[in-house]
């Protein structure tokens, strides 16, 4: 998902970072929902530990309008010094006492939080419920942007009251620091505050076993959870996390190559790719996804029968009317295609083509044309928005014998000439493009007729795509 669906994210900031975290943090929500199911997650073996900083907390749950983390954290740092009046020399006698001033409210919001945050410590953790969404399609960039932004929302809400104490928690040592006052600490307390989020993850993910349509937000948590962890330096913790999350959702994997299989979902073939990829990325030894058996799966899952049907007729001068009926039917075949972000479905297939009738309105002819091959490719095949774009190299025979009553023969190629003028606008280099319509859901994924007529030419090439698993 693009990084336009998040409402704030300081790239530029997370570069400043020292390198360990840095790289971490590049891996978060700069790239769109919170889980970026297509994109590996960084190491964090070698991440220290050290004081989150405002940055860091920024990253792991994004601002969203209207909530109470929202607001501005009271300003604890020291200002911009004022410039000395004409009249009056500054007093460097002694210490100022406006920055003793603003030490001691620094350490007494600190106190504050960490008597609220003692507080927390003594209560249960909650098990929040995450919201249901859909996992397959993502129709438009306004889908995705909403479905990112709901997921961010959710992981927010559900990281309270954590996260807003970890943000007062960081904004006070952040002020002592500004302030150049003493603020020892092992961070302990943030330690601590980051285990209750990795039982919060823990417990949702318990919680909500085998459910698909809490993936997105539920993997979002995990995230932020594993991350915050990680940058704390708990690596051990982490990679816990993250082997919990591979085993969470492995399961899922046989239910979705069902549905495509079954119930021709064929959404399903992208879903499954991202799962398979964020599992590879976790590593094969947390889940029971076998990566290779799964791909096989999705090869026998995904075949088809094309079938091609062109009847065409070219009407003479004298009104004489030739008609023909080309056809063929041949398997095309699942091979991996698409884009970074996703994983289409690419057909590939090759057959036979037959001129199955000719006949002309006089009756003078006779016609014999051979068989001929027929490559058909199916690329951008797009369920959610359902279209793809079929490609043939030919559909016709080099030539066409005709035969007059008298025996003599001629050599023509009509069929060509027809397919030429009649589908000109969709040539290209080395065959012809057509734009076709998926449905999802139903056996026959493709059933169109694609019309055209020019000069003496009409035609209609029928396109039929029949799902036939293995």
């Amino acid at each position: 998902m693009a990084g336009e669906s998040q409402r704030r994210c300081p790239v530029t900031q997370i570069a400043g970072l020292r390198p360990p975290i840095g790289r971490a943090l590049r891996s978060l929500l700069c790239g769109g929902v919170l889980l970026c199911l297509a994109a590996a997650p960084e190491a964090w073996a070698d991440t220290v530990s050290g004081p989150l900083t405002p940055e860091e907390i920024d990253t792991l749950w994004p601002p969203v309008a209207d909530t109470a983390v929202d607001e501005p954290a009271p300003d604890l740092a020291e200002p911009a010094p004022a410039e000395p009046s004409p009249e009056t020399e500054p007093d460097t006698t002694g210490p100022d006492p406006a920055l003793a001033d603003r030490e001691a409210t620094a350490r007494a919001e600190r106190a504050a939080v960490e008597k609220d945050i003692a507080q927390l410590l003594k209560t249960a953790v909650e098990t929040p419920r995450p919201p249901a969404l859909d996992l397959s399609c993502e129709e438009d960039a306004v889908t995705q942007t909403l479905t990112a932004e709901l997921v961010n929302a959710w992981v927010r809400e559900a990281s309270e009251p954590e996260a807003s104490l970890l943000i007062r928690l960081t904004n006070a040592h952040r002020a002592l620091q500004l302030l150049g006052a003493d603020d020892a600490t092992s961070y302990a307390t943030e330690e601590k505050l980051a285990a209750r989020l990795v039982t919060k993850a823990k417990a949702v993910m318990a919680a909500h076993a085998g459910t698909r349509d809490t993936v997105l937000p539920v993997v979002g948590l995990v995230r932020a959870a594993s991350q915050l962890a990680g940058i704390l330096g708990q690596a051990e913790t982490s990679a816990e996390l993250q082997a919990a999350l591979g085993a969470w959702l492995s399961p899922l994997v046989p239910g979705m190559l069902t549905d495509l299989r079954d119930k021709h979902d064929y959404a399903m073939v992208t879903t499954v790719m991202r799962l398979l990829r964020q599992l590879n990325s976790l590593g094969l030894e947390t889940g029971s996804a076998d990566l290779a058996d799964a791909m096989d799966k999705i090869r026998a899952a995904m075949r088809f029968q094309l079938t091609l049907d062109y009847q065409f007729t070219v009407t003479g001068a004298n009104g004489n009317v030739e008609s023909f009926h080309l056809k063929a039917e041949f398997p095309v075949q699942f091979e991996l295609g698409g884009g970074e972000k996703t994983a289409r479905a690419v057909l590939v297939g090759e057959g036979t083509g037959s001129y199955l009738s000719y006949s002309e309105t006089d009756g003078q002819l006779t016609m014999q044309a051979p068989d001929f091959p027929v490559a058909a490719r199916i690329e951008s095949f797009d369920p959610c928005a359902g279209t793809a774009k079929l490609f043939i190299d030919r559909f016709y025979a080099e030539s066409e014998t005709y035969f007059a009553h008298d025996g003599t023969p001629a050599d023509l190629n009509m069929a060509e000439v027809s397919f030429m003028v009649n589908f000109d606008r969709n040539r290209r280099q080395n065959g012809w493009e057509f734009d076709v319509d998926v449905i999802n859901l139903r056996k026959k994924a493709v059933d169109v007729a694609l019309n055209a007529a020019m000069n003496a030419f009409a035609g209609t090439l029928y396109v039929t795509l029949d799902h036939q698993p293995q």
